[in-house]
């Protein structure tokens, strides 16, 4: 029913506009259509722009601040510095250093500091993972051994007996 209604209304726009009012009417659609496209295009854009501005950031807190020992990131602090030396002019914007460029400045950094490694990082989290879960499982075993020892009775908690207060609004 809508496609007879279109093809109606198309006929009735063929018909009676004259050819200047037609030319509007498809000037006005192909306008419409380059707008939607660059509305689309500017979206990508920015959408692409925050991911790679996350990525950044999420760079420099994993192989930067997450090393630092001090509360106060002293070390985030000489980055920033350092970034700034590295483009004059610019001072510590992420968004003129390329993912690449950041990677070895950290690394450079890291090295002057005296980080570990990711690698290193990595072997001593598993070998801590390794010990915590053989000494949970141990505290598990002796927390059964001695909850099911015949030394432990269970205790029943027992209530007090209270009165119903009647005649308030409450009851």
């Amino acid at each position: 029913m809508s496609t007879k209604k279109q093809k109606v209304m198309s006929f009735l726009r063929t018909a009676l506009l004259s050819d200047n009012a037609q030319d509007r009417l498809r000037e006005l659609d192909l306008v419409q259509a380059e707008v939607t496209e660059h509305t689309r295009r500017a979206d990508q854009y920015i959408n692409n722009y925050l991911i790679e501005r996350r990525k950044k950031s999420g760079l420099i807190y994993e192989r930067l601040v997450s090393k630092s020992e001090d509360c106060e990131n002293t070390d985030l602090e000489e980055f920033e510095k350092r970034l700034a030396e590295k483009k004059p002019g610019f001072g510590p914007n992420l968004d003129f250093f390329s993912l690449e460029e950041l990677e070895e400045l950290i690394k450079e950094f890291n090295k002057e500091k005296g980080h570990q490694t990711i690698s290193d990082v990595a072997s001593r989290a598993s070998r801590r993972s390794s010990m915590s879960a053989r000494s949970s499982a141990t505290m598990v075993e002796l927390f059964e051994k001695n909850m099911s020892s015949s030394g432990h009775k269970k205790e029943e908690v027992k209530r007090r007996q209270t009165k119903v207060l009647e005649g308030t609004m409450l009851s």
